[in-house]
């Protein structure tokens, strides 16, 4: 997925661009609904900590997690959008077929006239370092790339979000433990008790458990993508119908996978760009 060289579209509005604009705003509303939840979570632990009541308190984090939900909706809608534009351009790509103005035009009318201007005038990179023409083996080629670019971009993920959930949970532990071992007033013991358990139930309400097997999953998913592309790349009868197919099966896939945060791409693209530059081939 190497971005140094541009790709040139028939069209002003760069589908390319319009899909990572749709895919940022979904990444932004991901980060805002799980915030939301943190604040919802950190006002309860903040009212066992203080014991401040009021009425309005409850409204408020109602508010919280109702508003969430909305966002993490405007969420999967930007992803929905981003993975159908995305599908589109990649079977251009590999197998040369046009995108239609009508899908280009129905998605420009949910950006605004500032964004239309914005994909308007950016450039359009080549995604894929694939240099064979149009057919079903550069399509595969395509599909190798991002299965392997995606696999270690999740297996990061991976890292990131046990890493985190083991730490909250030995921080909930530990003060528990303390707290039962050393606290002789049982008001306080119980405010503790309440905050580790406000913690715990976080951790369930912000879907760690899930997020990290969603990685999990796509991640294995991928390796068996990439095996088999480079498999079929073997074959000297390779069919549009089999890439399709393969195409058909990491695309199902990554539809349903959670999102990857544009710091990890960031983080790694230089290394990843590098060794897939220098190691194209199995």
């Amino acid at each position: 997925m190497d971005n140094a060289t541009t790709e040139p579209h028939a069209t002003e509005h760069k589908p390319r661009i319009l899909a990572r604009v749709f895919y940022n705003k979904s990444k932004l509303h991901w980060c805002v609904a799980l915030s939301l939840k943190v604040i919802a979570a950190a006002i309860g632990i903040l009212l066992v900590l203080t014991h401040f009541n009021s009425p309005a308190i409850p409204v408020l984090v109602f508010g919280l997690a109702v508003f969430s939900e909305f966002v993490q909706w405007r969420s999967d809608v930007n992803k929905g959008c981003a993975e159908s534009l995305t599908r589109k351009i990649e079977y251009h790509n590999g197998f040369n077929w046009n995108i239609a103005d009508k899908d280009v035009r129905d998605n420009l009318l949910k950006v605004s006239a500032k964004t239309r201007k914005y994909v308007a005038g950016s450039i359009e990179e080549n995604y894929f370092a694939s240099q064979r023409e149009v057919s079903p083996k550069r399509a595969i080629e395509n599909l190798r790339e991002s299965a392997w670019w995606s696999s270690h971009l999740t297996g990061t993920m991976i890292w990131f979000a046990s890493i985190t959930l083991a730490v909250l949970l030995l921080v909930s532990l530990v003060t528990l433990i303390y707290a039962i071992g050393a606290i002789s007033d049982k008001d306080a013991l119980a405010s503790t008790s309440r905050v580790v358990t406000a913690t715990l139930s976080l951790l369930l309400s912000l879907g760690f458990f899930k997020l990290i097997s969603g990685y999990t999953g796509f991640k294995l998913k991928l390796e068996q993508v990439e095996q088999s592309c480079a498999n079929a790349l073997k074959s000297n009868t390779l069919t549009e119908v089999e890439a399709l197919r393969l195409l058909h099966e990491y695309h199902l896939a990554r539809a349903s996978a959670p999102l990857i945060p544009d710091i990890v791409w960031k983080m790694r693209k230089e290394t990843l760009n590098e060794l897939w530059s220098q190691y194209p081939r199995d």
